[in-house]
């Protein structure tokens, strides 16, 4: 099943040959799962049969070459300014309180 799905999508992509076997074999996959009636198998098979066969070793349409991208021009920015902040000040704490022996009474 999974080689059909393969040989099938390579097809459609132009990129390999389309095999009425591997299309016949996801319609009763189909069936069988339930995601399609089996009439509706049976049609898709009928139809595929009556369909004509692209000759081989041409692709079935015309495949364009992608256009190369122009090359992205580099952003130019200002320069950052530097951020001034403040001088760090010391912190201030209360000085430690000296204990005081406690008293007997």
């Amino acid at each position: 099943m999974a080689d059909s799905l393969v040989r099938l999508l390579r097809a459609a992509a132009s990129r390999g040959e389309f095999r009425v076997e591997d299309a016949r074999e996801l319609i009763q996959f189909a069936v069988r799962r339930g995601l399609i009636g089996n009439d509706e198998g049976e049609r898709l098979s009928g139809e595929l049969l009556s369909a004509p066969v692209p000759s081989r070793g041409k692709p079935a349409g015309r495949v364009e070459k992608p256009r190369p991208r122009p090359a992205a021009k580099p952003i130019k920015r200002p320069a950052a300014k530097p951020i001034k902040r403040p001088a760090a000040k010391p912190i201030k704490r209360p000085a430690a309180k000296k204990l005081r022996p406690k008293k007997k009474r």
